[in-house]
């Protein structure tokens, strides 16, 4: 099995998934949507995706990451999305995606948000 695409870290109450991937494209999607739902069905609501390991992200990258804010709300809980470079956030914000979860670049910032 080869190395992880994501990582999980805890922040108080909440969860920060690392993705590793430069080029994150439909490869990783499964393992990142496997851990978001294992967590969540452990109950937990608050999340970070840390994207500061990404450099460009597919449609089916960025489709994860609404299913996964889908998740998330279904849950009742809070994700940010955080450590994105400039064209991911142009491409997010062309997309509205900043209308679903915040874009805050500094990850301590996100973190905080959620802890509102």
């Amino acid at each position: 099995m080869g190395k992880s695409l994501v990582s999980i870290s805890q922040k108080g109450e909440v969860v920060v998934l690392h993705l590793h991937e430069k080029r994150f494209y439909q490869h990783a999607v499964p393992e990142l949507e496997d851990k978001v739902r294992m967590l969540i069905e452990q109950s937990r609501t608050k999340f970070c995706v840390d994207l500061s390991g990404v450099e460009v992200m597919n449609s089916s990258a960025i489709g994860i990451l609404i299913l996964l804010a889908d998740y998330v709300k279904r849950a009742e809980g809070k994700m940010v999305v955080t450590g994105f470079n400039d064209l991911l956030e142009d491409l997010f914000k062309r997309m509205r995606l900043d209308t679903l979860f915040p874009l805050i670049r500094d990850q301590k910032k996100g973190i905080a948000v959620l802890n509102e």
